[in-house]
Parts: C-alpha cells; structure tokens; sequence
C-alpha cells in the first residue's frame, strides 16, 4: 500500500506542476499573437524544427546511458563529461556553419531576409542539448520537484523575454532569444540543484570512454532514428509552407501548439516517471515492466479522454475569448487536428521503453516508415491547407496505433523473460 500511495503521489505532483508550467506558456500565447505578425511564427516554427535536428547531432542521443548508470556518483561523473562532449560539438557545428556563411550557402534554408536565424538555431540546439542532458539526470535521480521547478521558470522566462522584446520593437528575434534564455536558466537551476562536477578527473573520463564505447549503438541508430522522425515531424509544415505559403504554417502553428500544450501536461509529467521506472525494471532483471507502469498507463488514458471531452465542449469558447477572429483558420485547424493528437498523446510518452529496452533498430524502423509514409503528402495535389492536413491525420493516426502495437510487443516480450526466470528460481 506504501508503494501505491507513493506512486500515486509521484504522478501526482508532476502533474500539479507540469500544469502550472504549461499554463504559463499557454497564458503568453494570447499577447504573443498579438505582438507578433502571423509569419513571424511560421519562421520560427521551421527555425525550432533545424534546432531540434542539430541538438540530436550535438548530443548524439548519448544522454540515454544515463538511464543506464547505476550508482549517483557514477552518474554525475558522466554527465558532467558529456556536458563537455555536447560542447565540444557544438564548436565544431559551428565553425562548420561559419565556413558555409562565408561562401554564402546558407541561403538555401530559410527565405533570405531570416536566413541568419540560421546562427539562432544553433546556440539554441546547443541549449536544447545541455536542456535534454540535465532533464534525464534529473529524472534518473528521482528528482522531480527539481523538474517542475526548473519547467516553470523556463516556461516563465520563456514568456516574459518574448513578450518583452517583441513590445519593444525587437521581434525580429524577440521568440528566438526567449525560446534560448528559458532552456538557459533550465540549465543553470537544473546543474546547481544536481550537484555536477565542474572538473572531470582521469578516472571518470576513462569511465566516461567506455561506456561510450559500450553504447556506440546510440548515435548510430538512435540518433540516425531521431532525425529521420524529426524530417517526418517537419514533413507537414514543409509542405504548407512549399504548397499553400507562410500563412499557412503560422496558423497551423497556433493550432498545434494549442492543441500540444494542454496535451503535454499529462505527457510530460509522466515521462520522467515512465523513464525512470521502466530504466530501474530493466536493470534489476526481475521486475515487470508493465507492472511498474500500468499506472501510469492508466492516467494517460483517462487524462486523454478528459481533454477530448473539455476541448469539444468547451474548446471553441475558450479559443475565441482568448484569440481575435484573425486566427478563426487556426481553430479550423484544431477541429482536424486534435483526433491524431490524441492517439499522438496516448502512445508517444511509451516511445522511449523501446530504446530502455535495447530494441533501438525496431523503433529506428518505424521513424523510417513514418519518414517514407508522411513524405507522400508532397507528391499529391490538394486544394486546400485543410484537405492537405486531413491526410496527414489520417496517416498519422494510423502510425501510431501501429508504433502502440510494437511497444506493447515488446513490453510482453520483456516481462515474460522475467515470468521464466522468477520459474526457474522457484
């Protein structure tokens, strides 16, 4: 009973303060709107979509050996090293763009007024990268009330350095420079409150080599996988932008985002948990997976199905209280959009057990299918923005209940090697 009531009250505090952080970024939205012109955040959509791709080259996803790691003292060893690692390959990121700036290649990016948000982008999957890192080891040590503390001044700063800049006459990077100083200040609160290192001895740099060596597998495959689903993910607001223009991907990023957010209250709050208890499962060989978050498994699905209900019913008031009938085609485009959001909701927090569980070529598989799948949306004519995006929720939908087939394969297959060797012991 001690277990449960513990468990439920983990989930239960990081929900109260994922809510809290997500309400703050949703509380800006309305005065961001009207501050910045529609395209500004067609542009910046694309320039976070670049960001997140760099971030996966820079980290090289090794931030998953964390969850590998037994023992605290082992773990801050290696995360302060592959903090250094992480920028060490920004450097060469870098200077890598530099020479691509000088010869004047960089134009092929982005519209050339904004093409030297390029450099934005890369000090921003820089801050993204140390972000992932500190998150997973805060996550790992169990430190959730950290977690929520270092979201809600993220999500604050976030909000405040946009709006700011943006009223006083720099929205030209005003949503660039905010989006960075948040994950910044997430860093910063995030490495105090884990107690890292700042000098890396001889002893766990050598440890720090091995178990790279002992999980090379990740930038090949996990890293490889992570950028194929990213194109994937960007695969629909390509092709607004090539077929029906900027507009276009502005208001479709309204309607993400309004739709993401409230949805990633649940999501995010549980990622944490999911990573954390199905890591410790894994590593003791004797304790079931599904067990350890048939919890959680459950809150998702009753928090997915609360949203849906509260969004049909009271989706359209709330919208228009909070934004002019300027962004009436944003909410079109929310009446499409929540159904695959919602499958997206219930089964994408459970993507990461896969490569917890070593079956990073199976997941790696799937991001190719759902690369080649979506990427078909360029070679059919549509009409309409709205035509192009019902087939995209069609598809998607379809590959998630799929990607939720696979997971729960393999969670079965996982816990009846556990069922054997709890026979065998008996």
């Amino acid at each position: 009973m001690k277990s449960i009531s513990h468990k439920y009250k983990e989930s239960s505090l990081l929900i109260a303060g994922t809510v809290i952080a997500q309400l703050v970024a949703i509380g800006f939205q309305p005065l961001l709107k009207e501050i910045y012109p529609v395209e500004f955040f067609g542009y910046f959509e694309i320039y976070f979509r670049i960001a997140a791709v760099l971030s996966i080259v820079i980290t090289l996803k090794f931030e998953y050996v964390i969850y590998l790691i037994k023992g605290e003292k082992n773990r801050r060893g290696f995360t302060s090293a592959l903090l250094r690692l992480i920028v060490f390959n920004f450097l060469i990121m870098l200077t890598v763009f530099m020479i691509f700036y000088i010869y004047n290649n960089y134009k092929f990016l982005l519209d050339e007024n904004y093409s030297s948000l390029m450099f934005f982008a890369i000090f921003s999957a820089l801050f993204m990268s140390l972000f992932k890192v500190m998150f997973f080891f805060l996550s790992k040590g169990g430190q959730h009330l950290d977690i929520i503390k270092s979201r809600i001044i993220k999500r604050t700063v976030e909000g405040f350095t946009q709006s700011g800049l943006g009223f006083f006459g720099f929205a030209y990077f005003g949503l660039y420079i905010g989006e960075m100083l948040g994950n910044i200040l997430f860093f910063l609160f995030a490495i105090r409150r884990g107690k890292i290192k700042t000098i890396v001895n001889s002893v766990s740099l050598k440890s720090f080599a091995l178990k790279l060596k002992s999980n090379q597998d990740l930038p090949i495959k996990k890293a490889t996988s992570d950028i194929l689903t990213m194109f994937a993910d960007a695969v629909i607001i390509i092709a607004l932008a090539n077929k029906f223009g900027i507009l276009s991907v502005g208001y479709a990023e309204l309607a993400f985002k309004v739709l993401v957010l409230p949805a990633a209250l649940i999501s995010s709050a549980m990622n944490p948990l999911i990573l954390q208890r199905v890591s410790n499962a894994f590593l003791s060989k004797n304790d079931l997976i599904m067990h350890s978050i048939k919890d959680v498994v459950l809150l998702i699905f009753m928090s997915a199905i609360l949203f849906f209900v509260a969004m049909l019913l009271l989706g359209e008031t709330v919208f228009f209280v909070l934004f002019s009938e300027d962004w009436i085609q944003s909410y079109e485009y929310i009446q499409l959009l929540i159904y695959p959001v919602l499958v997206q909701f219930i089964i994408s927090p459970f993507g990461e057990i896969l490569t917890l569980i070593r079956k990073i070529e199976i997941d790696a598989i799937w991001k190719i299918v759902k690369l080649v799948t979506l990427s078909s949306l360029f070679f059919i004519e549509f009409d309409t923005a709205y035509d192009l995006l019902l087939s995209y929720s069609v598809i998607l939908i379809a590959l998630y209940l799929l990607y939720g087939a696979i997971i729960l394969k393999y969670i079965m297959q996982e816990d009846r090697k556990v069922n054997k060797n709890h026979l065998k012991l008996k």
